[in-house]
């Protein structure tokens, strides 16, 4: 049993380009990565509801 949890979403890729200088695929790799050499079970990966316009209000304006 984990004193923390793991979170994931396919959602947390956004094609910034393939020149681009931050290399948005090593969430996923590392997910991949860590799944194979069973250090984390994909099962025990927790994807994140989406945040609804409330939750997005929070932290940003309505004008943002």
């Amino acid at each position: 049993m984990r004193d923390y949890n793991i979170f994931y979403s396919p959602y947390y890729y956004a094609d910034i380009g393939e020149g681009h200088v931050f290399p948005i695929r090593k969430f996923e790799l590392v997910r991949d990565k860590l799944v194979a050499e069973g250090t984390l079970v994909a099962e025990e990966i927790i994807e994140p509801e989406r945040a609804s316009p409330d939750d997005l209000l929070l932290v940003h304006t309505n004008d943002y």
